[in-house]
């Protein structure tokens, strides 16, 4: 297991939290997910095998908001 720490722009209301989050509970491998509104930021606990690049790279193209690495 591992965490994966991503900063995802323009959520800017609750219902665009449950979209990210609702969005990431359907990936195979995401065991836990924390989105905060606040912090713009989702912590993911996902099995080894998931890459944060693939996470990034779903949310992008498959949601209205844009993730990246948190440094």
């Amino acid at each position: 297991m591992k965490k994966i720490k991503l900063k995802v722009m323009d959520m800017k209301c609750m219902g665009c939290v449950n979209t990210v989050q609702n969005f990431l509970s359907k990936i195979k491998g995401i065991n836990d997910i924390k989105v905060d509104l606040e912090t713009k930021r989702a912590i993911i606990t996902a099995e080894d095998s998931l890459k944060a690049e693939d996470l990034i790279d779903a949310i992008n193209k498959n949601t209205n908001y844009k993730a990246q690495l948190e440094k």
